[in-house]
């Protein structure tokens, strides 16, 4: 939506003229600074319809009159208590400027919206008609007179003028540029109606439209003097214009990390524009881009815009990072120190416990005996703690307990052990050790999965007993921090013809593999397959994650080009795209289609003499410098989705000579998608078949087409 804007300095003013307006009984007041809104109080405000759009007004300002193109464009004012009130006095006046015709119509309001003309229908309107012959003024129905001296006051095409009508309920008379040209005595009322207000057209009788500028319209219910109309022709408080515009970041935005993550990616709107005038364009000047990843803590986003008339701003949005993710350690069995005597205690060294975060932390015993002590018989316990940069904390407890060999008490299991998967394997082999006897008696695992055995992913708790005294436990955890494989298609390059609205394209949607299962996969930026792809670049990216959380990305670009060209200056885009230095020689029939998703084999058409050839498809390198074989010993097989009605360019270059000149390559074309049916394809027959030559520095070229 455009608002009013004007400098503050003119406001003081404006409320006077609005007070001294209100005098002169004012209906409405339309500055058209690039929109149809009244000033007058009376909230009489229009709509634009068809072609309308900002101009200059007659000092200079380059959004301060409305440009009306004679056709289809004009403003509708719904009705209202204050446009229905002239009834015995009536005022208009108007700046215009008409673009160069044989007949000029100043079609300026009407308030009227049927086609058949009634005493009532128009309940009033401003239409002057000059042609070379005659003129014509015309108040409503009843009243449209000829103006016999209209030589002497010809409206000027292509220059600003200031026009007035006055009806004070004897008189009708005008105004062009301050000056009274005619007049004319009536004496009948203006008869209401309940019909909109049209500026620019004029409907009852026959359709006109007004084919010029205008500016600074102002409507009145009573009857302007003489010194009103000089008044308002000399009226300069337009002259200065704001060329101001807004600019409005985004919101403050709070987030917390990813999961095990440290940073955020984070996805972010681009400022808002108000612009009242002209256009202006937005660039980040500060700050990481949206989707990008985040670091914990403050991150300060400035954008800067600047306007066509020079006029910069600029705005910030400030990111906060949180890490509310607290720190984990693996969990560790309880130490058993086996001791001769036990009234000595001994000495223990051990390592600090290692804690994960999604960051650093750090580890420091709270509670217990440092490494290196004495520790006596029984039980000592140990607790650590773990605090992350950002303070989260987590705590562990574990015992160390000394005894002594002949007595009871727990065997000595291995840590819990915690292991990534094996590369692309949904677990992993997990190997271990513990002693083979506690006290001559041997350890039997009791529950969970034997040393150097296949882990699947989570949690496995293995148990070993000996006999009926001695038992440990510790828990083996796999993890999987595999990303999926995603393989997107190739880019592609279509051109297209600007007459049309859009060019639709269709492409496979991405696959993706993983260790253990592919989750989801989701298009990140770009176009889904099937909608309209604008001319230029439009990249797509999809991204796809496993179960566990791993992800990972693919993209492909589609370039869009206009193909309103000679098929020489296509050529020339070829050639410029690809660096291809050969000339080309090109088939004069071209292939066409019933579909436009084709899949090929290509393959070397005589005997394999390590031809090396790449392929060329509107504009793109789909095949880039591979050895063909002959078809038994494997093909070349790729999709290609043609432009309909439109010229799609197949080009093939050799690289080398081979033992037998020229280099030949047989192409087979199939209707359809095969490239992940390889057997159905064997199954079918091809729709076309051709055998194309290239030499070195010559490569060959054909055309295709398809219908649908």
């Amino acid at each position: 939506m455009m608002y009013l804007s004007r400098k503050l300095n003119l406001i003081f003013f404006l409320l006077l003229l609005q007070i001294s307006s209100q005098g002169q009984d004012i209906i409405a007041h339309y500055p058209f600074d690039n929109n149809a809104m009244d000033i007058s109080g009376n909230n009489n405000n229009g709509i634009m319809i068809g072609g309308v759009q900002a101009a200059a007004d007659r000092f200079g300002n380059p959004c301060g009159a409305l440009l009306f193109n004679g056709l289809d464009g004009y403003i509708e004012v719904p009705n209202s208590r204050t446009l229905k009130s002239p009834v015995n006095t009536f005022s208009a006046t108007c700046w215009f400027k008409m673009q160069t015709t044989t007949y000029n119509w100043l079609t300026m309001i009407c308030k009227g919206g049927n086609s058949v003309e009634t005493p009532d229908n128009p309940q009033y309107r401003v239409q002057v008609f000059q042609s070379p012959t005659q003129s014509t003024v015309s108040l409503n129905t009843e009243f449209t007179e000829y103006d016999n001296s209209f030589n002497s006051h010809l409206f000027q095409n292509d220059v600003w003028n200031f026009y007035a009508l006055v009806y004070d309920g004897e008189n009708v008379k005008t105004y062009l540029n301050g000056r009274e040209i005619w007049r004319f005595s009536y004496s009948n009322p203006l008869i209401q109606n309940d019909e909109p207000l049209h500026i620019a057209k004029d409907i009852p009788g026959a359709i006109e439209f007004f084919n010029g500028c205008l500016d600074d319209l102002r409507i009145f219910s009573s009857a302007l003097d003489e010194k009103e109309v000089i008044k308002i022709f000399n009226d300069n408080a337009y002259a200065s214009f704001d060329h101001d515009f807004n600019l409005l970041c985004p919101d403050n935005i709070n987030v917390n990390t990813d999961e095990n993550k440290c940073f955020a990616v984070l996805d972010f709107d681009q400022p808002l524009l108000d612009v009242k005038c002209g256009s202006a364009t937005i660039k980040q000047i500060a700050g990481p881009s949206t989707g990008s990843e985040f670091p914990i803590g403050p991150t300060t986003l400035i954008f800067e815009a600047e306007s066509n008339f020079g006029i910069k701003k600029s705005c910030y949005s400030k990111v906060v990072v949180k890490d509310i993710e607290p720190p984990f350690f693996n969990q560790i069995n309880d130490t058993l120190l086996f001791i001769e005597d036990a009234s000595n205690g001994t000495i223990f060294n051990y390592s600090m416990p290692i804690a994960m975060d999604n960051c650093s932390s750090t580890v420091k015993l709270k509670n217990g005996m440092p490494s290196g002590s004495k520790f006596p018989e029984g039980k000592s316990i140990l607790t650590f703690i773990a605090t992350d940069n950002s303070g989260n904390q987590a705590e562990l407890n574990y015992a160390v307990k000394v005894i002594k060999k002949s007595g009871s008490g727990l065997a000595a299991c291995p840590d819990n052990i915690r292991k990534a998967n094996d590369l692309h394997k949904c677990g992993a082999i997990v190997k271990y050790s513990i002693p083979d006897s506690i006290n001559q008696k041997a350890l039997k695992l009791m529950e969970g999965n034997p040393s150097e055995s296949f882990y699947k992913l989570g949690d496995t708790k293995n148990r070993y007993k000996n006999g009926d005294s001695y038992e440990c436990s510790f828990m083996v955890t796999v993890f999987d921090n595999e990303k999926p494989e995603i393989k997107c298609q190739s880019d592609s390059t279509i051109y297209f013809n600007k007459t049309q609205k859009g060019t639709r394209f269709y492409y496979p949607k991405p696959k993706a593999t993983d260790n253990c299962k592919v989750d989801s996969i989701n298009q990140r930026k770009g176009l889904k397959s099937g909608e309209i792809f604008p001319i230029g670049i439009t990249e797509n990216i999809f991204i796809a994650k496993d179960l566990y959380g791993n992800s990972a990305q693919c993209s492909f670009t589609v370039t869009v080009i206009d193909t309103t060209k000679t098929e020489e200056t296509f050529t020339e885009t070829i050639l410029a795209t690809n660096v291809l230095k050969d000339s080309i020689k090109y088939r004069k029939r071209p292939l066409e289609f019933n579909k436009c998703v084709l899949t090929m084999m290509l393959y070397d058409d005589s005997q394999q003499d390590m031809d090396t050839i790449s392929v060329y498809f509107n504009g793109k390198e789909i095949i880039q410098k591979e050895l063909i074989r002959i078809k038994k010993n494997g093909t070349l097989n790729r999709a290609l989705i043609l432009e309909p009605g439109i010229n799609n360019y197949f080009i093939f270059k050799a690289w080398n000579e081979g033992t037998i000149s020229p280099n030949t390559l047989r192409v087979e074309f199939y209707e359809g998608y095969y490239l992940d049916k390889m057997t159905k394809l064997k199954r079918e027959n091809p729709v076309e078949t051709i055998v194309m030559h290239a030499k070195v520095g010559v490569a060959s070229a054909i055309s295709l087409k398809c219908k649908n």
